[in-house]
């Protein structure tokens, strides 16, 4: 589903005119101005060399008070934002000339124990540092310093990014309400940002929001870019692991080197793999885990006594989609 999207528009002077004269409003005060008019959507105006600009920021479970948005949804909410649109610039036909310029799909994994959110979240640090062109930047902290509860962490570039976190979590670190639909979440990202949008428009993929506007769309990116960083198989711990390969159809030969190869990974994270095997090797490996209903990420040692395996909870919540 769709979290978070920003469109934008180059005004015409018609529009700036009925904003500044009829509304009163002088645009580079147009943010603070419509800070309590509407929950959920956010503006920012600015004046340059190529003319006048504004930008809206929608939080769509703020602006629907409600976690799960559906595909039913986009009717209303295109309506609230020409009805937004037409209160200060008087142009009812100002959405269709918006530019989507950014947008974030979610799934929400709910229900997850306190304990359990923390464990994965462990788990799915342990992931790739790169995948194709985007960096690992590094955990989500409070602020520049390591909080006692890590939130999660994120993987970027300059046209896309992935992140995971503790919804919850987060919000008791900011110390903010919350909402019902946010209570024992670990949240996924796949954020697109401009430069992927702008090159989708050359491929015919319009930047208008009801091109994106998919459940199916939606799905397609995160099976794409979160299941190519954290896999899709179910976590185990390295005994637990190592007794589904030795009660393997496979040769005894490759049975000791899949173990000797997960008995590396369980100390380091993917990238660590690297440096013993080559890139071949490693994916031969991954492979045949995958054909194991083996997670390459195994569960750490400390947690070993407590769980012996995990569900891996983006692909249950990818199958109910």
């Amino acid at each position: 589903m769709i979290d978070t999207f920003e469109l934008s528009w180059k005004l015409r002077y018609e529009q700036r005119e009925y904003l500044e004269e009829h509304m009163g409003i002088k645009l580079k005060e147009l943010a603070v101005a419509t800070r309590v008019r509407n929950d959920g959507i956010t503006y920012k105006a600015f004046d340059s060399k190529y003319g006048a600009y504004v930008k809206i920021t929608i939080s769509l479970p703020r602006l629907l008070s409600k976690g799960v948005v559906t595909d039913e949804d986009y009717t209303k909410v295109e309506r609230q934002i020409i009805n937004e649109l037409t209160f200060y610039f008087g142009d009812q036909n100002m959405f269709q000339e918006h530019s989507l310029t950014r947008l974030d799909y979610r799934i929400d994994c709910r229900n997850i124990p306190k304990i359990l959110r923390r464990l994965y979240i462990n788990i799915f640090d342990k992931a790739k540092d790169r995948y194709y062109r985007m960096v690992k930047i590094g955990i989500i902290t409070k602020g520049r310093v390591k909080s006692k509860y890590d939130t999660g962490s994120v993987h970027k570039c300059k046209s896309i990014e992935i992140a995971l976190y503790d919804k919850e979590a987060e919000r008791e670190e900011k110390k903010e309400e919350i909402k019902p639909w946010e209570e024992g979440v670990i949240r996924f990202e796949v954020r697109l940002k401009r430069d992927h949008l702008k090159n989708k428009k050359r491929t015919g993929v319009d930047n208008k929001l009801i091109d994106y506007w998919s459940s199916k769309r939606c799905k397609e990116y995160v099976e794409k870019y979160l299941l190519s960083v954290y896999y899709s198989e179910d976590y185990y711990t390295l005994d637990a692991a190592k007794k589904i390969i030795y009660g393997s159809v496979k040769t005894n030969v490759k049975k000791e080197k899949l173990v000797a190869f997960i008995s590396l990974l369980s100390k380091g994270n993917y990238n660590s793999l690297l440096k013993k095997h080559s890139i071949s090797t490693v994916r031969s490996r991954l492979k045949e885990l995958s054909e194991l209903g083996i997670n390459p990420v195994i569960i750490p040692e400390k947690y070993a006594r407590g769980f012996s395996s995990l569900p891996n909870i983006i692909e249950k919540e990818l199958q109910a989609m």
